[in-house]
């Protein structure tokens, strides 16, 4: 429990410092780490898996329809 606070408050603090895509690839790939370690051979994906990923892909559209309005 307290790691996840440690990840949500490093996360939080990247994303405010203007590094939000190093902090979404970092969830991405923590996001990915807990699934592979689970000791199923081929885990399966449960809701909380998928509405990660939902909110991760939401969070890099913003971040780049930002990135074009930004060049434009």
């Amino acid at each position: 429990m307290l790691a996840a606070v440690v990840v949500l408050l490093r996360s939080l603090t990247l994303i405010c410092s203007g590094h939000r895509a190093v902090a979404l690839e970092n969830l991405a790939l923590r996001q990915q780490l807990s699934v592979f370690r689970r000791t199923v051979r081929r885990p399966q994906l449960r809701t909380r898996d998928r509405l990660s990923w939902v909110l991760l892909a939401q969070g890099r559209a913003r971040l780049a329809h930002g990135l074009d309005r930004r060049a434009a």
